[in-house]
């Protein structure tokens, strides 16, 4: 037998960025979930003597939330409420690419006094609580220096006191389907060759796997196809070329498409969607 030993453990802390950093989201409740909602984001950073700031913000949604930044005012709170403060529109500041559920800004100068900073954003949420990370960064690479944001209420500005926005459940955990296109054509022309379930899927937590069944109108199935989707809630997207379960292509003709999400309470309603959708040569 073989272990693992470990014979050392080196650490370094570095110094904070800030003596404080605090958060706040708003507003912290939305009407809707599935629909692209305004964002803001306070950052109210508290400095003492020698704190060296942060030149870069890092927000995180929760997985399967896509996020689109839209610009950045930083000021005092009263310049922010009386519309004075300093505005930066994407071009006078730079974006890191990351994944579709998060944002990397990097600001044209280091922070480093005692200011409001208002990062305006939208996001599409399909939970009834989303909760967002936050940290503030310096430098670049292997040597950044990254500090937590915290929740709180950052200032008066804000409808919250914390980076969580919650929003109403959703009464179907599928919706919001679109199958495309319909009819198609997989004839190996090049052209509608593949036909795209794409659906939506709320409030679902962990690796729940995705499916899509392909039925005759005598309700007999052809073809199944599974897929355990990245992110568990979010847009999702199944995919059928037109073939059997044996790889053969199926007639010209109509046909029923059933998609949806897996579950294992047979009972539980809302969790699958189905089109008729059309094969022909």
């Amino acid at each position: 037998e073989r272990a693992v030993q470990l014979r050392s453990l080196r650490v370094r802390l570095e110094a904070p960025l800030a003596s404080e950093l605090v958060g706040e989201l708003s507003p912290g409740r939305i009407q809707d979930t599935g629909k692209e909602q305004p964002l803001t984001l306070y950052i109210r950073p508290s400095f003492q003597s020698g704190d060296p700031g942060f030149d870069r913000l890092l927000v995180t949604a929760p997985p399967g939330t896509p996020l689109s930044v839209q610009d950045l005012t930083i000021g005092s709170e009263q310049a922010h409420r009386d519309g004075a403060a300093r505005h930066l529109s994407p071009g006078q500041f730079s974006t890191v690419s990351t994944s579709p559920d998060s944002l990397w800004i990097v600001l044209p100068e280091v922070i480093a006094q005692d200011q409001l900073l208002a990062l305006h954003f939208s996001s599409v949420l399909y939970s009834a609580s989303n909760v967002f990370g936050i940290a503030a960064g310096l430098g670049e690479g292997t040597g950044a220096v990254w500090q937590q944001v915290e929740a709180g209420e950052g200032t008066s500005l804000g409808e919250s006191n914390g980076l969580n926005v919650l929003a109403p459940f959703a009464e179907r955990i599928v919706r919001t389907a679109r199958v495309y296109p319909n009819p198609f054509t997989p004839n190996q022309d090049g052209v509608n060759e593949v036909q795209t379930c794409e659906f939506s899927v709320f409030k679902v937590s962990g690796g729940k796997p995705l499916f899509l069944e392909i039925y005759d109108l005598g309700g007999r199935r052809l073809r199944r196809v599974e897929q355990i989707p990245a992110s568990p809630v979010g847009v999702q997207r199944l995919e059928w070329d037109g073939r059997d379960q044996e790889g053969a292509l199926v007639p010209p003709g109509l046909y029923l498409c059933r998609f949806g999400l897996e579950v294992d309470d047979q009972s539980r309603k809302g969790t699958t969607l189905a089109r008729v959708v059309s094969v022909v040569y």
